[in-house]
């Protein structure tokens, strides 16, 4: 019956006391390294106390978890720590022993903090990088000693060195991102048509640095209220670029079809007789078109001349390599401007030799 006891209470006694495991949150750690964190997975109760050897404890030594600056020349470092359970159970003390060997301190050099999608260039190095056996792995999984890369949000990356093929330590870098101005203005009139001073507007709530650009000119005494003549027919553009007092800018560009003035001007007239004196019927062709087509009729209504190209209209009154007889011709055309306005125009013109 004693035997029966002594036996359950040795068991009671082990699983009070059973063993700890520590951890740490650093890679292998080299002699001499500074602010190295060991930590242990806690039992409820259980108190605990760190030992040192060949190192200095920079934190309370009876807690969960210790920070050790390393000595550089020691011949025994040491790391240990001794669980007391809530029993009043001492463990067996757990020991990590530290490395002797070559002092590597690894840095990632690079921009900390840059504009939404900006491209990094990272460059990872360590104190005595000269030595061909030391290489590097980092989180995007390259293994060169620089990388780069666009960043568009907050980014933690991590950059491992390794010496003789074993993970000496590691650094980390935290890319802040900055956001970049988002220009956006408002203007009237909504469809403006040439010769009509439009007006822009925006409200600068940030105070940033800002210039009105139209046509790729920047206008330098713009406000935040801006005025304009649009005199060029077709396309205009007119954009507004913005920096923040850190440098990360930003354009916002609209583009306007203006449409020329119309109806088309037609001669009434024209002598293609060959004494260089209106020899020929000229039309222009406004700009702001996508299409243009020019038919002229005889009397019988056959097609005698006929253009579709975007330029200048030239004719010099001839069909099937003849000059036409004398008389009235019918013309007709059809075009769209560049915002889908269908124009039309017919009348006659006389030829008189």
């Amino acid at each position: 019956m004693i035997r029966i006891w002594k036996i359950c209470l040795s068991m009671i006694v082990g699983m009070l006391c059973s063993n700890i495991a520590s951890s740490q949150t650093a890679d292998t750690v080299i002699l001499g390294q500074t602010e190295v964190n060991y930590s242990i997975t806690p039992t409820s109760n259980s108190t605990y106390q760190w030992f040192i050897i060949g190192g200095e404890i920079k934190t309370a030594s009876t807690g969960t978890s210790v920070v050790v600056d390393w000595f550089a020349n020691e011949p025994i470092n040491r790391v240990g720590v001794l669980e007391t359970s809530a029993h009043g159970c001492k463990g067996d003390t757990v020991w990590h022993d530290s490395e002797n060997g070559r002092v590597i301190f690894p840095y990632i050099f690079g921009k900390r903090l840059v504009c939404e999608g900006a491209f990094v260039s990272l460059y990872a190095s360590a104190s005595d990088s000269v030595y061909k056996d030391i290489y590097y792995k980092w989180s995007t999984g390259e293994t060169s000693q620089n990388i780069s890369l666009n960043v568009f949000k907050k980014t933690d990356l991590y950059c491992v060195v390794y010496y003789n093929g074993d993970a000496v330590d590691t650094a980390f870098i935290t890319i802040n991102v900055l956001a970049v101005p988002k220009p956006e203005f408002s203007w009237t009139p909504l469809f403006p048509k040439r010769g009509d001073e439009v007006t822009f507007n925006f409200k600068n709530s940030n105070n940033f640095d800002y210039n009105w650009i139209v046509n790729g000119v920047i206008d330098s005494l713009s406000g935040s209220i801006f005025k304009t003549t649009f005199d060029s027919v077709g396309v205009n553009k007119v954009g507004l670029y913005m920096k923040n007092e850190l440098g990360c800018d930003n354009t916002k560009t609209y583009s306007f079809n203006i449409e020329g003035d119309y109806p088309f001007h037609i001669p009434d007239v024209f002598s293609p007789n060959g004494d260089g004196k209106n020899d020929e019927l000229f039309i222009e062709i406004p700009e702001g078109l996508k299409s243009f087509e020019l038919r002229v009729f005889n009397r019988w209504g056959q097609i005698i001349y006929k253009s579709d190209l975007l330029e200048d209209v030239t004719w010099d009154g001839k069909f099937g390599g003849q000059v036409v007889a004398d008389g009235a011709y019918v013309y007709q055309i059809v075009a769209y401007s560049t915002q889908n306005r269908y124009l039309y125009q017919n009348g006659t013109i006389s030829i008189v030799k």
